[in-house]
């Protein structure tokens, strides 16, 4: 009972010197202000040949893209080419990409978070291409900017 005492004391003492280290009046830093997208990339994802618990395992290949990043007018214009057939990503799945079944996701600002906006899905999502998407990006300071990306060529 004694230990508990004297535990229970030390403990209470510490925490008490301990948090009158925290000081008042920091220096405020600024908040990030930028919200830029500065790369875009393209995935295709498939449901592999390996099984984990008797499920196939999902495998993505990357596809080509050139892009034209405009960011005064906040735009995008994506050029995707789609691999060549090699290892698991076979002649019989790549025949199955669509430009209407694509993972679109970004490279953006540091502390920006990024959103789908009217019927875009959010980055990571299965989207359809062929149509513009819209995305807003919101810095850390709040100011946000509407994007929109559009796949000008799909060459399978």
């Amino acid at each position: 009972m004694k230990r508990i005492i004297i535990f229970s004391t030390l403990f209470l003492g510490l925490s008490v010197l301990f948090s009158s280290c925290l000081k008042q009046g920091l220096e405020k830093f600024p908040t990030w202000d930028q919200n830029d997208i500065t790369n875009a990339y393209i995935e295709f994802r498939y449901n592999g040949s390996t099984q984990y618990n008797g499920q196939p395992v999902v495998q993505y290949q990357r596809l080509t893209v050139s892009q034209t990043i405009d960011k005064t007018a906040k735009t995008i214009a994506i050029k995707v080419t789609v691999p060549n057939a090699g290892g698991q990503f076979n002649s019989t799945i790549r025949d199955a990409v669509t430009q209407s079944k694509l993972i679109p996701y970004f490279d953006i600002s540091t502390a920006a978070i990024m959103q789908g906006i009217d019927d875009t899905p959010n980055p990571g999502n299965e989207t359809d291409l062929t149509k513009p998407l819209k995305y807003k990006v919101t810095a850390a300071n709040g100011a946000s900017v509407i994007w929109t990306i559009t796949v000008t060529s799909f060459v399978k």
